[in-house]
């Protein structure tokens, strides 16, 4: 009896220590990763790109980070919003090449299982053509337990590339007549596509496509007009080019061509007429 007592405490004993071992071995959990964005851009002008956390399985309360450009001869960072969560938020002077960025959540607005979260957004500049790297390091990320987050980074990408300057090249309109059908395409080099087109001061019944720059319709009015388009790039670039329409009072219609029918309907009619007349002659020469 005394034994049996014994061998059940000890696997008793036992069943505890493989519970405490279990325990202690730690679960894999989905490693986080800090996405830094890319960026195409135009020399001599700005654009934005988000630094972004895929997943907080235990909320957010704050980073430390580095950001800087693997070739600053192309581009500067020349500014840093940080989101509407980091209550307290600090970064190094800007513009430069690299600088540091900490921010703060005091009142929990990245809680548990939070996903693709905002942790500032760059300004870049961009200076002369080339390519370079947006590097990242985290210097430290903790979550809201106090524990340490190690996320995996993703640089971003900067590409810089020179476009010819956008110009509009139509020269002149056609003239259109009142009651008849008009359609022109406004012409343009340069920039970046897509381009996007507005014309202003069009007589009535004509308009101009947004996306292709066709001018079309149906004109009411005769009279003399003085158009403004405007050709704008995908960078925001405009181009204008004041032109002259003309719209004319409406003209007889062109003269028809003839179709088969048509030849086929005036053969007959010949046909008959020479009958006609060779059935004349030759009544009245055997009258």
């Amino acid at each position: 009896m005394v034994k049996k007592s014994i061998r059940q405490i000890g696997l008793s004993i036992a069943c505890v220590l493989l519970l405490s071992l279990l325990a202690a071995i730690p679960v894999a959990a989905s490693p986080a990763k800090v996405k830094v964005g890319d960026c195409e851009a135009t020399v001599g002008k700005t654009d934005t790109v988000d630094i972004a956390l895929d997943e907080a399985l235990q909320g957010l309360s704050g980073y430390n980070m580095t950001v800087s450009l693997s070739n600053p001869a192309i581009a500067e960072i020349i500014a840093v919003n940080f989101p509407a969560w980091a209550a307290l938020k600090e970064n190094s002077t800007l513009p430069a090449d690299s600088f540091w960025m900490k921010a703060a959540d005091l009142n929990n607005q990245v809680g548990a299982n939070a996903t693709n979260i905002i942790l500032g957004t760059l300004t870049i500049r961009r200076d002369s053509a080339g390519e370079a790297s947006i590097n990242l390091a985290v210097l430290r990320m903790d979550d809201d337990n106090g524990k340490p987050i190690s996320p995996s980074v993703a640089p971003g990408s900067l590409t810089a590339q020179t476009y010819p300057k956008l110009a509009l090249t139509t020269t002149s309109l056609p003239v259109g007549n009142v009651g008849y059908a008009y359609t022109t395409t406004l012409s343009t080099t340069g920039g970046k596509t897509p381009y996007s087109w507005l014309v202003a001061g069009l007589p009535a019944g004509l308009a101009c496509n947004a996306a292709t720059g066709v001018i079309s319709g149906t004109p009411t009015t005769a009279g003399d007009f003085s158009v403004t388009a405007t050709v704008t790039d995908s960078r925001g670039d405009p181009a204008s080019k004041v032109l002259s329409l003309r719209v004319a009072a409406s003209n007889p219609p062109p003269p028809r061509s003839l179709d088969t029918g048509d030849i086929i309907v005036i053969a007959a009619a010949i046909a008959v007429i020479v009958a006609v007349v060779f059935l004349v002659r030759r009544i009245r020469r055997t009258s």
